[in-house]
């Protein structure tokens, strides 16, 4: 949602440090994913933000979740759900709020800004 020229939406990625940690496509593959994660925390509307190991044992999501935000004129909010072959929408409130509680849970659990970004500027050096 674009208002006035100003961005008025916020993207918050929650991404385990094993992103970090696992070479997938080779190093060029990563290092030009380690320069887009850095690309994209430039913007003050992006956070991302990395969930280390230890910190979140019983926080594992079971596949990649996104908690989508909308105007008025549909459902408030949904939860999209990315499985290896398929894709799941949520929208009853109630299921909603428990995958919103377990995101919430989740970012607080996960590094700073600041030191997110520390830790992303290290994967991108090696």
């Amino acid at each position: 949602m674009l208002s006035n020229g100003q961005r008025t939406e916020t993207l918050i990625a929650l991404l385990d440090e094993s992103v970090l940690q696992r070479p997938v496509g080779g190093a060029g593959v990563m290092a030009e994913q380690m320069a887009f994660l850095l690309e994209a925390i430039e913007r003050r509307w992006v956070q991302v933000r990395i969930v280390r190991f230890a910190s979140a044992t019983d926080l594992t999501p079971p596949s990649s979740m996104t908690l989508l935000r909308f105007p008025h004129g549909g459902p408030q909010e949904m939860v999209y759900l990315e499985h290896a072959e398929a894709a799941t929408y949520i929208s009853r409130a109630r299921d909603v709020e428990r995958y919103r509680a377990f995101l919430e849970r989740l970012c607080l659990a996960a590094e700073s800004r600041s030191d997110s970004e520390d830790m992303i500027v290290t994967a991108h050096s090696r």
